[in-house]
């Protein structure tokens, strides 16, 4: 037996054994205790890799792999039993079966299935650990998406059908610091065989993909560096092995600050090899929409005669119904099945008052109050002011916390103060508080004796009150006080939009949130939470926009697409990752101002008057064709770039790029964002992504990138990325800055 077998099995049993137990080997055999018992293991025959290829336990043989998945080790078939039957009884409480998500592989271009995604990735990247971001908007069905998925596969692997598991970790209202201890509620929850500690190994060995929903809802106010540590540790423990899935809203700050851990991880340990991946949830088409409006029973509301739906247009029908912003409703399940309720509540004569979900969820609000929540003579306790003002509440203790949940007896005092400062009659709050686990926007949440509301959308709906109401109270302290605490939730903007109600609140609003409130130790903070709330009133506020003057706010990943306004002045302002593809504002101005990466589009009508590509402004993201590409110098397409008012940063002219060349450079930018996910790429992963592979002894020729000596079994060439992207866009430019640069581009534009 080699010593690197010796020691990868040392590595593995030791998170299978007792506290201060020793692993033993002599000869083929190991031996430790396990739950105070002496175990035995003999490896009978050894493999390629650094893991043996079969080995006896207790009598019996076993492959490697099937050994740490056995009933003594970590019983698999009994988790796959737990997980099946958790998830179904969780499914079973929503109100049609789930319709399998589309999604796009980042460079891919294909549409497939979410569990045909994760197959691919995770046979293409065999000798890496694979991270897996599924990206979508609020509400497309992220989390609805990874239930099914590992509900499903657990119930293949229970079969036998299958060969891993999923392990479904909601660390929603969890801070991610705390990933470990969100794993170790999960495995006690299904009466798991094994520790948090064991979850490495077993992803390691491709037994067990752990799936983290709610990735970066829950980042609190120690930011992002805290928020990836306990997962930077877990990665570590990987040793370039296994896959990891996420759910997140947000890119930018995952893929950069991921792509620095991954290089920390890379020289911290000569086994550690990771690769990112981005899978982006697709918004819903019509036919899948139509698909979900017919099981929510729509057509006996937009219908006259709703006998016979087959050959009827629900999506055109419900699209007229709705109006303005029908397709962004349609897009989304959640939104969806928001519209289906209200048809229930109202049916079609009934115009409703701002967002659908809104009046949704008011709709909701309006049956529990007249027809639930009564007194003991069948009396009304609350109206409609006093319920919102109760769960706002109840948001409100739930954010302070940094949690989704709270347990029984912190709910019913919260309530019973709540009521008193309300005024409630002491008998009715007394009945009121009997029923509150029952309430429609409550249910049983994590663990025993807690409660969480149904879905984030009433969260939103309740803290959004309680958000807007404290701005447009003015105090600059509470205010401070308020965005100081830790990032708004992704959804809390848009809802505290809706709830405006005329053009004069949307003003007063605007106003208080336009310049700083104070001086205060978390003005970062303080400036990106302002910034999420403004982008949320430009974006989805009905009313128009008045001219506004708006000062030293941080636009981080904010939505703008589609936005018009005039007469928008931003003075010293930063602008992360904003999505500006269709806005219309020619008239604004920005003073002092810096961007970096903004995504815009043959629609975006804004003029960046006197900021420069390169300084300014760093990468310009263009969606154009249903693909995006970035811009960093303005010769790149000089006449799209000059229409949106900008210069470029190079005091030397600069050359324009043909069509062919355009194209070789399109190409090597390709291959450039391949090599920037992972610490480490190979030829395979080129011809995986139908890249031609020559570029690959041009660019070492030239110190794009070296080869390295990293792989851990046979024989393959690795390759890693020693350029940046932004050198190599200036090189292609002319820019002649790096002769190593500018020999490489000399070679491609020949060769090519």
């Amino acid at each position: 037996m080699t010593p690197n077998v010796e020691d990868r099995v040392r590595r593995d049993l030791v998170a299978f054994a007792d506290s201060r137990t020793q692993i033993e080997c002599n000869g083929d055999e190991f031996r430790w205790t396990w739950r105070r018992k002496v175990c035995v293991l003999k490896v009978l025959e050894l493999g390629s890799g650094d893991v043996p290829e079969r080995v006896a336990f207790n009598g019996e043989e076993f492959t490697y792999p099937d050994f740490f998945a056995s009933e003594e080790m970590g019983a698999l078939a009994w988790l796959a039993e737990e997980i099946e039957r958790s998830l179904a009884i969780l499914k079973s409480n929503y109100p049609t079966e789930i319709i399998p998500a589309k999604v796009r592989v980042e460079d891919e271009g294909s549409v497939t299935t979410f569990e045909q995604a994760l197959r691919e990735i995770a046979g293409a990247d065999a000798q890496r650990t694979s991270l897996v971001f599924l990206q979508g908007r609020a509400g497309d069905g992220k989390s609805t998406s990874l239930i099914d998925l590992t509900q499903k596969q657990a119930a293949d692997f229970a079969s036998g059908r299958g060969d891993f598991l999923y392990l479904y970790i909601d660390a929603q209202g969890r801070a991610l610091s705390r990933l470990d201890e969100a794993v170790a509620l999960i495995l006690d929850d299904l009466n798991s065989n094994f520790r948090y500690q064991s979850l490495a190994v077993l992803t390691r060995l491709g037994l067990v993909v752990p799936v983290i929903d709610g990735f970066d809802e829950l980042l609190g106010s120690g930011g992002y560096a805290e928020a990836f540590a306990s997962l930077e540790a877990f990665l570590f423990r990987l040793e370039g092995q296994g896959t990891v899935v996420t759910s997140a809203r947000s890119t930018f700050y995952q893929q950069s600050a991921l792509s620095r851990a991954a290089a920390r991880l890379s020289g911290a340990s000569t086994s550690v090899n990771i690769v990112i991946h981005n899978i982006h949830l697709l918004p819903w088409d019509r036919e899948a929409t139509q698909q979900l409006l017919q099981k929510l029973g729509a057509a006996k509301y937009l219908l006259s005669d709703p006998d016979d739906v087959r050959e009827v247009d629900l999506y055109a029908m419900a699209q007229r119904h709705i109006g303005a912003g029908a397709d962004e409703i349609l897009s989304s399940p959640l939104l969806t099945a928001a519209y289906a309720s209200l048809l229930k509540e109202q049916g079609t004569t009934s115009r409703t008052n701002g967002s659908i979900v809104e009046a949704a969820i008011r709709a909701l609000v309006q049956r529990e109050i007249k027809e639930k929540l009564l007194g003991a003579q069948g009396d009304q306790i609350l109206d409609e002011r006093q319920f919102e003002q109760l769960f706002a509440a109840v948001a409100e203790e739930m954010w302070w916390q940094e949690t989704r949940t709270l347990d029984d007896e912190t709910l019913v005092l919260l309530a019973d103060m709540t009521l008193e400062h309300l005024g409630i009659d002491k008998s009715k709050a007394r009945a009121l508080l009997g029923k509150l686990s029952s309430n429609a926007v409550i249910e049983l949440g994590e663990g025993a004796r807690k409660l969480s509301f149904r879905h984030e959308i009433y969260f939103s709906f309740f803290l959004g009150n309680y958000f807007k109401n404290t701005v447009l109270a003015g105090s600059p302290k509470e205010l401070a006080r308020l965005l100081s605490r830790t990032v708004l939730p992704a959804t809390l903007a848009r809802q505290c939009a809706w709830l405006l109600k005329d053009d004069e609140e949307l003003g007063r609003y605007l106003s208080i949130l336009s310049s700083p409130p104070g001086e205060s130790a978390a003005s970062d903070l303080i400036n990106t939470n302002r910034g999420s709330l403004i982008g949320g009133a430009l974006k989805h506020s009905p009313e128009s926009i008045r001219p506004l003057t708006v000062s030293h706010a941080v636009f981080s990943g904010t939505d703008l697409s589609g936005v018009r306004a005039n007469g928008l002045i931003f003075l010293a302002c930063k602008f992360d990752e904003v999505d500006m593809t269709g806005m219309c504002a020619d008239q604004t101005t920005f003073e002092d101002c810096t961007f970096r990466l903004p995504l815009v589009d043959d629609n975006t009508n804004v003029r960046f008057q006197g900021l420069r590509l390169g300084e300014e402004i760093i990468g310009m993201r263009v969606r154009r064709d249903g693909n995006e590409f970035v811009l960093y110098r303005a010769a790149q397409d000089k006449q799209f770039l000059e229409n949106l008012g900008l210069l470029d940063t190079g005091s030397q002219p600069l050359r324009s790029l043909d069509q062919r060349e355009r194209r070789v450079l399109e190409n090597v930018e390709r291959v450039v964002r391949l090599a920037s996910r992972s610490i480490y790429f190979s030829e395979e992963d080129l011809e995986n992504r139908k890249l031609r592979t020559d570029v690959l002894p041009i660019g070492a020729k030239h110190g794009i990138w070296t080869a390295a000596d990293k792989q851990r079994s046979g024989s393959r060439t690795l390759y890693r990325l020693n350029k940046t992207q932004d050198s190599l866009i200036a090189g292609a430019m002319g820019d002649g800055s790096d002769n190593d640069v500018l020999a490489f581009w000399q070679d491609m534009f020949k060769q090519w």
